[in-house]
């Protein structure tokens, strides 16, 4: 006897299933607030000049004299609103009317729209770092660089740099509170084959490592010489830069490794990783505004029967503090 198979019975069965659940693309997460001192309360204008001061000059005073009058040096810090973003997305009456997922993909692209701004603000700010330090040069501030090269091998991101970065912070003043680094994931690979850290014991701070490596979400569950770590895909590249770093000579070098490179040292397809003190709004390297805060718009468009929404926004960054960033050139391949 003949029945129905699935042979026989092909005009009853759909070729293609589409399935409920949707497969959005991968996202990273985000760096910290904290890292900007915000001066957006400025009213009008699309530049904010701040006044700085210097420090109060102080000589020996002789007896029966004058006692010296100093000038106190002044200058001025600016930040101005260049950055101008914005996305657009729009909806034509047929394709709601005919398609399936529309409102699934109606209601995800503002959230889409301003996870594509935040990734391109976050780049923008690590990017002021290089603006504000001069390449090529040590940068240095009383004494002690703050850019050099990577002092791992082939420019690798070492335990040097760490207590380097922390010492030039020191002399030049900035609290020994709240500093962070931000790397590159392939730095976090070259902490986490450190071979000398497996050696450490009798440390609270370092056990689990070889178990569980550095990296937990976007930020490190270990840190170095009081640092906290922080990694980041949006670090600026360097494609070729040298530094003549010989004012580091004489830094003793911990650990009993190499130490930070002293005399002239050339990064090639490198990243500039970022050390930073963030204890404070006032301490912060960099200082950050807000024109036009991000808004989503919607507008119907009759004549064309669709529906667009619009995302806009102007910014802006400034170098606060060049005290408080000490920049690091470790290579974007070696580790």
């Amino acid at each position: 006897m003949a029945g129905n198979t699935t042979a026989n019975t092909q005009a009853l069965h759909r070729q293609e299933v589409y399935s409920s659940v949707i497969l959005d693309e991968l996202t990273e997460g985000f760096l910290p607030e904290g890292l900007a001192r915000d001066v957006s309360d400025f009213p009008d204008g699309a530049k904010l000049l701040i006044p700085t001061f210097g420090e109060i000059v102080i000589k020996d005073v002789m007896e029966d004299q004058e006692t010296p009058v100093d000038s106190i040096d002044t200058g001025r810090i600016e930040l101005e609103i260049s950055e101008h973003k914005g996305s657009g997305f729009s909806i034509t009456d047929e394709n709601r009317e005919d398609g399936y997922y529309i409102q699934q993909l109606d209601s995800a692209v503002p959230g889409k729209m301003l996870h594509g701004l935040k990734e391109v603000y976050e780049t923008d700010l690590l990017m002021t770092g290089e603006v504000g330090q001069t390449q090529g040069d040590p940068n240095a501030i009383n004494g002690f660089a703050h850019r050099w090269v990577a002092s791992g091998t082939g420019g690798t991101l070492g335990i040097s740099d760490f207590a380097y970065a922390k010492t030039a912070f020191l002399k030049a003043k900035a609290p020994d509170l709240g500093i962070i680094a931000i790397v590159d994931p392939i730095s976090e690979m070259s902490l986490n084959r450190l071979i000398s850290l497996a050696n450490v014991s009798n440390n609270p701070h370092f056990e689990g490592i070889v178990e569980t490596g550095f990296a937990k979400g976007m930020k490190f569950i270990r840190n170095f010489f009081g640092v906290d770590v922080y990694m980041s895909n949006r670090l600026p590249r360097i494609a070729s830069e040298s530094v003549n770093t010989t004012l580091n000579s004489g830094v003793a070098a911990p650990l009993g490794d190499t130490g930070v490179q002293t005399g002239s040292v050339t990064a090639t397809d490198a990243y500039a990783m970022q050390f930073m003190v963030v204890s404070d709004d006032m301490t912060t390297p960099y200082m950050s505004a807000w024109r036009r805060t991000p808004t989503v718009t919607h507008y119907r468009d009759e004549p064309k029967r669709r529906d667009i929404y619009y995302l806009t926004t102007r910014y802006g960054f400034g170098m606060q503090r060049p005290q408080t960033l000490a920049t690091c050139l470790v290579s974007a391949t070696k580790y």
